[in-house]
């Protein structure tokens, strides 16, 4: 019975390779799906004109030229594949000598075979040996090679993720096998949550920046304005009249404390002159002191407010010669610190929108892969 390999861009068959194995799809369904997903990652089947129903156990066959010697049972005469043996698609001699083409089409990487000289084009139905031969030199000019399987794992290493960008839609082409699938999904995942915190702490930095930013620009223009030089002279005249007016009421205090003080010592000298008040002048005496106590504390209560307000008035006079002395020098370093946390700031931005490039297209590969993990899914119940 004739055998005709069903990989797209394969021409093998039993009528032209005797020495070939064919083998088909194992019944097996956990098997089955590791075939399928190998097949799918390297082209695919081709579509057959004659057979219209879908690849399936019976009507499925594979060369052995899409396996490597390690999935053959070592001791067996014939090719026999082992129990868990998968397509590999280890590169053949053709293969070797092409790099890096990568031709659009349906499924990734997917290409045709070059037609080497010495090989017949595919039988086409009515149709002459002239039109055969016609067919088969347009077809080598126009279809693209069949890439290697070493050439398609390095492509996969160098560039991991292609992104390109029509109307706004991303076409990530990244293949792999299942296991390696979910070791960079997995993988991918970290790297894309180790990448959100990064944006979040820069925005913050970013905002600590903006408002030392805002705060330096304040103290600039105050020195710029004068607002500074303005509030202290300000608040020296409005201490200077506290002053002036605790002084002045320290002096109408003294002169009623003398005026007092004259009154009792007359009453007291009245008093003197007459025998029979000794005991209201004793009890006159008593208030005079304890008056002269109570003025003593009061003029020391003044004294007090009045030496605070002239160290208030210094202070201020030696700030606004401090200011006027130094008002260029702390302008100069104010201008200095705008310049570096402008500069400081341009580069975290820059470094942000990076980070928020390479998290939109991490996320559209996680979105990316997770569907097509969905939709190989579907494809292994639907086969």
């Amino acid at each position: 019975m004739g055998r005709t390999c069903d990989i797209i861009g394969c021409t093998n068959s039993n009528y032209k390779t005797e020495k070939l194995s064919y083998h088909s799809l194992p019944s097996n369904e956990l098997l089955r799906g590791k075939w399928l997903d190998a097949i799918s990652a390297n082209g695919g089947f081709r579509q057959s004109k004659t057979r219209k129903k879908a690849h399936n156990c019976d009507n499925t066959y594979i060369c052995g030229e899409h396996f490597s010697e390690d999935c053959y049972i070592p001791t067996s005469k014939q090719k026999h594949l082992k129990p868990t043996a998968v397509p590999t698609f280890p590169p053949t001699k053709k293969d070797d000598a092409i790099e890096g083409y990568v031709h659009k089409s349906e499924s990734p990487f997917q290409g045709t075979p070059e037609t080497s000289g010495d090989e017949s084009p595919p039988k086409t139905k009515r149709a002459s040996k002239s039109k055969k031969k016609k067919a088969a030199e347009k077809s080598r000019k126009k279809k693209s090679p069949v890439l290697s399987d070493i050439v398609i794992t390095n492509i996969i290493d160098q560039y991991r993720e292609t992104v390109t960008h029509g109307e706004e839609e991303f076409t990530i082409r990244c293949t792999s096998s299942q296991n390696s699938s979910v070791a960079d999904g997995e993988e991918s995942v970290g790297t894309f949550k180790q990448l959100e915190r990064d944006i979040e702490n820069d925005f913050r930095t970013l905002e600590m920046l903006d408002s030392y930013l805002q705060r330096i620009f304040k103290d600039k223009q105050e020195l710029e304005l004068g607002e500074s030089l303005a509030h202290l002279t300000v608040q020296k005249e409005e201490t200077q009249q506290q002053l002036i007016h605790r002084r002045e009421e320290k002096l109408t205090k003294e002169m009623a404390w003398t005026e007092e003080q004259k009154s009792v010592y007359e009453l007291q000298q009245n008093l003197l002159s007459d025998d029979k008040n000794t005991e209201h002048l004793r009890e006159m005496e008593k208030i005079l002191s304890e008056r002269e106590e109570e003025i003593k504390q009061l003029r020391n209560l003044t004294n007090d407010e009045i030496f605070v307000l002239e160290e208030k008035v210094k202070d201020l006079d030696r700030r606004i010669s401090e200011f006027q002395d130094n008002r260029s020098t702390k302008l100069e370093e104010l201008l200095n610190q705008e310049s570096t946390l402008q500069i400081k700031k341009k580069d975290l931005i820059e470094d942000l929108k990076q980070k928020v490039e390479e998290s939109k297209v991490l996320e559209i590969k996680l979105i990316q892969n997770k569907a097509g993990e969905r939709f190989n899914k579907l494809d292994r119940y639907t086969s």
